[in-house]
């Protein structure tokens, strides 16, 4: 009997025993709790690049459209566009260069700064740094006599030239503006219209300085990347002649005079029918 009872009390243990390792070895919801917080304890490496590579999805899935939208905006205002196909698209006939055009009022205006070289006629001008790179990138700077299709011995620094009604450096059917056009432009400009005209922060040059107080030892622009200065065909003084200041970042609009020798940007203005 006692044998008996010896072989029961054994039978009884060794049935517990299974059942516990069989409870312990099949709990799976308990086996990765614990695996997870192994792993938070002995390897923050793994557990931090399972983060930093989510968060690194994420972040280049954003990269690239936001890179695509400012390609998108880079090539709306730098690349060529086809005259053909494009209303808002005008073929220089004289030397292929297509520029965007923009409707603000009843005024219809190049988007882009002016790229014609028209130095093989003895006016002056020039590109940021020298490279022809820059001048197709940003468009040429024209003195004021350049500006308006007349030399510096004609109409520089000294010389007056009354006329404020110009087609000057322009292609055909386009003119330089009047400070009267550049005013009803401003008056109307706001907003989406502002953009549209795309302000371009090339800068400035100078072009025989008599105070000599920019560019003594370089040749690249002041102000690039900052603001554009643009060419009125208003006349000032001799020695001044009347300019628009924009920035590119904001709406801020400033006419002003200034003198000839400066190298601004031109932008055209159709003419009226």
């Amino acid at each position: 009997m006692k044998s008996l009872c010896k072989v029961l009390i054994a039978f009884l243990v060794f049935f517990m025993f299974v059942a516990c390792d069989d409870g312990g070895s099949s709990n799976p919801a308990k086996g990765n709790d614990s695996s997870e917080i192994d792993d938070d304890d002995s390897s923050d490496g793994k557990t931090t690049k399972k983060s930093s590579s989510s968060r690194g999805k994420s972040s280049s899935s954003s990269r690239p459209k936001s890179s695509s939208s400012s390609q998108k905006e880079t090539s709306s205002l730098y690349d060529s566009c086809d005259a053909d196909s494009d209303e808002n698209c005008f073929l220089d006939t004289r030397d292929g260069h297509t520029y965007r055009t923009v409707k603000i009022g009843r005024q219809v205006w190049m988007a882009e700064d002016l790229k014609y070289d028209d130095s093989r006629f003895g006016r002056k001008t020039l590109c940021c740094g020298d490279t022809t790179e820059n001048c197709e990138k940003l468009g040429r700077l024209y003195t004021w006599a350049a500006a308006i299709g007349e030399t510096e011995e004609s109409c520089g620094y000294g010389n007056y030239c009354g006329s404020s009604s110009r087609r000057g450096a322009c292609p055909y059917g386009w003119h330089l503006p009047d400070t009267t056009e550049w005013n009803i432009l401003h008056e109307e400009m706001s907003g989406p219209y502002y953009y549209s005209f795309s302000p371009r922060p090339t800068g400035f040059r100078t072009y025989n300085d008599p105070y000599d107080r920019y560019h003594r030892k370089g040749n690249d622009c002041s102000w690039r990347g900052g603001k554009g200065f643009f060419w009125s065909s208003t006349p000032f003084t001799k020695d001044n002649s009347y300019c628009v200041e924009m920035d590119s970042t904001d709406s801020n609009f400033e006419l002003d005079e200034d003198g000839k020798y400066y190298a601004y940007s031109v932008r055209c203005v159709k003419d009226l029918d």
